[in-house]
């Protein structure tokens, strides 16, 4: 069975600091894979960058998904087409620096936090 490529997501929309981050990661971001765009691109180590996981509404949609804070405190949206609409941060449920996301990796084998995202995820829908 051969595993289905995912498409590529267009990055000219991103601000010159990620592009040149994710450059140095050597990496273009995947659709439906947020957690390891923003987890490649903050361990990168050329520009200083926080992995940022939470809820995001799309459409009037609730999602838990992950995307990178630059050292201003501006949120970037890598991995969701900008084309789908704008993407509205609900909660923030993790800011995680380099260091914490290299070593959440290694210690888990994974990219997402996943039960503290999924239960504000579940939280939010339920108030609604």
């Amino acid at each position: 069975m051969t595993k289905a490529k995912l498409p590529r997501l267009q990055t000219s929309h991103l601000a010159e600091p990620i592009r040149r981050a994710m450059k140095a990661a050597r990496m273009r971001p995947v659709a439906k894979a947020c957690h390891r765009n923003a987890s490649s691109i903050v361990m990168q180590g050329e520009v200083t960058l926080f992995y940022v996981e939470g809820i995001v509404d799309v459409g009037g949609s609730l999602i838990a998904h992950a995307w990178v804070r630059d050292e201003h405190g501006t949120d970037h949206e890598v991995t969701l087409d900008p084309s789908r609409g704008p993407v509205v941060i609900v909660e923030v449920v993790a800011v995680l620096d380099a260091a914490a996301v290299a070593a959440r990796v290694l210690r888990d084998g994974t990219f997402a936090l996943g039960a503290d995202v999924h239960a504000a995820e579940e939280r939010l829908r339920r108030a609604r």
